[in-house]
């Protein structure tokens, strides 16, 4: 008198069809919150390097600098050191759209998947 003795490949069909939709879910949404991580940290490099170089420009030309390589500190120039501020938020600005971009296709492959599952569900109940 159940149903799931009647349709047994259906239920079956569609359990399968939940359980990956689930574990793409999850393992999407865990790598969106790791975007979400690095995005932050990038966006608080871009900070920091303006807010150094902001710092910088109000000092003379002629002041020694040293520049954070590694574990050590190079005497370099103003100029040198204001080019190299501005290539790291150029570089974290770039990341930051690639990891958006990245971000928004997993968004869409979850919602594609959400869809088929839908249709699935509606082929499904309008054979029975």
């Amino acid at each position: 008198m159940s149903t799931t003795g009647l349709h047994p490949s259906v239920d079956l069909e569609l359990k399968k069809a939940f359980e990956d939709l689930q574990t793409k879910m999850l393992t999407s949404r865990n790598q969106m919150k790791v975007i979400g991580v690095q995005v932050d940290q990038l966006k608080r490099q871009i900070q920091h390097a303006k807010l150094t170089e902001s710092e910088l420009n109000q000092l003379d030309s002629s002041i020694r600098m040293y520049e954070g390589i590694g574990r050590m500190f190079v005497l370099s120039d103003k100029p040198a050191v204001l080019k190299s501020l501005e290539e790291k938020s150029k570089t974290c600005e770039t990341k930051i759209q690639n990891l958006e971009k990245s971000k928004e296709y997993l968004e869409k492959s979850l919602k594609d998947s959400e869809n088929s599952l839908r249709e699935l569900i509606t082929v499904k109940q309008g054979k029975k």
